[in-house]
């Protein structure tokens, strides 16, 4: 499946935090997410970490130890270049730490009230940015975690195309 601009790549390594986070997010594959902005001369990606940032797919693959692409099926390119915009548009941002934290509680307490209630979306979190990317999917920005994202795609393969590239 050729990568496109707006698909989302979810990744895992085998540090405490990215194992942290997994078990916390309902033992799912993934940790992170990151959104393709660009395609060429090489595939880019923009992702929340201690800011918003764009990054060399390529490269932040070799640190993952776990890689999948999330394709949806029934956008327009349109659709795609808004979603770049959307991203890229929070390049530069401090990194959510307020909303990680709410997030935390959240899975302490297996709810979503925190996030439902407190996040706030000025500062993203990797899967805040990737959910307000894609206003058309009508995601939850507030409190959506990484592994949502491979469940939404697994649940709806009429919807989602989901590959493990590694």
């Amino acid at each position: 499946m050729p990568i496109l601009p707006g698909d989302i790549i979810g990744v895992a390594n085998d540090s405490w935090l990215s194992r942290s986070i997994r078990e916390a997010t309902g033992d799912g594959p993934v940790s992170h997410i990151q959104i393709v902005t660009a395609i060429e001369p090489f595939v880019q990606v923009t992702e929340a970490l201690n800011r918003v940032v764009v990054n060399e797919l390529a490269v932040r693959m070799a640190d993952s130890t776990a890689v999948y692409h999330m394709q949806p099926l029934n956008v327009t390119d349109e659709q795609r270049l808004h979603a770049v915009r959307i991203a890229l548009s929070y390049v530069g941002r401090d990194y959510g730490y307020g909303d990680i934290l709410l997030q935390g509680m959240d899975a302490l307490a297996r709810t979503k009230f925190w996030c439902d209630h407190f996040a706030e979306e000025q500062e993203p979190v990797c899967s805040m940015l990737g959910a307000l990317s894609w206003p058309d999917l009508h995601l939850d920005a507030r409190s959506e975690t990484p592994n949502d994202f491979i469940r939404l795609a697994q649940g709806h393969p009429e919807a989602w195309a989901l590959v493990q590239v590694k």
